[in-house]
């Protein structure tokens, strides 16, 4: 899934050149590009701790409005859909390279440090 998500990256970054537009959303859609979907510049408390706690731990490079909000997401989705919301979230990040770990395994991680953190208002690190 990431590699299909990096050439995604790829491709919408070759139409912004080609077009020369900041926001081409309405000829392709990158829900990870900052040009077409800037993020909020206040950030939550707990996004700031999320954001320190992934991009160091994977080669995350930017997030998006999107970001913010799937993260939100989080707090009062259920059942099956606690997992589009943390695929959608981790696909709504430009990463430096293609992430090596395997992306079901990213996504339980997510989930088992949102618990841990108590959402992201916790430091994960400090467990």
């Amino acid at each position: 899934m990431f590699e299909t998500h990096f050439r995604k990256n790829i491709t919408h970054d070759r139409i912004h050149q080609r077009l020369g537009l900041s926001n081409i959303t309405r000829n392709h859609r990158d829900k990870s590009c900052r040009d077409c979907y800037p993020p909020d510049l206040l950030f939550s408390d707990n996004f700031s701790i999320f954001w320190t706690w992934y991009s160091s731990e994977y080669p995350a490079q930017s997030f998006t409005y999107f970001t913010q909000q799937y993260l939100e997401e989080l707090a009062y989705v259920t059942g099956e859909d606690i997992w589009i919301a943390i695929i959608d979230l981790i696909l709504s990040i430009r990463y430096s390279h293609i992430p090596s770990i395997d992306f079901e395994t990213l996504q339980q991680e997510i989930w088992n440090i949102y618990n841990i953190s108590e959402g992201f208002q916790i430091d994960p690190y400090l467990h």
